[in-house]
């Protein structure tokens, strides 16, 4: 259960920096140029990745959180499952420009 709800936790915060992407333009920024043009919100998503991993690494904090550590395999799922709504976001905003 416990591994779920990690698991499930560290989804949802960090499909929000995925989609930090989709929210700040109307255009897609999947060029380098475009995706590291906001250095603050670049190093915002650095710290706040990890604070996450903090959360579940740290014990104290994973004891409040009821979290545990995630191993290598689960860390992939994680991470493949919080960049989907910034995939899909951005494969949207590409095929309305195409138009």
């Amino acid at each position: 259960m416990r591994k779920a709800r990690t698991m499930t936790f560290m989804a949802l915060a960090l499909a929000q920096l995925f989609h930090l992407g989709n929210a700040r333009d109307e255009r897609p920024v999947v060029r380098p140029d475009r995706a590291f043009a906001n250095p603050a919100a670049i190093g915002a998503v650095a710290i706040v990745a990890g604070l996450q991993w903090l959360a579940v690494s740290v014990e104290p904090v994973a004891s409040i959180l009821r979290v545990e550590p995630l191993l290598p395999f689960e860390w992939m799922l994680v991470l493949a499952a919080s960049a989907l709504p910034g995939v899909v976001g951005q494969t949207m905003k590409f095929l309305r420009v195409q138009r």
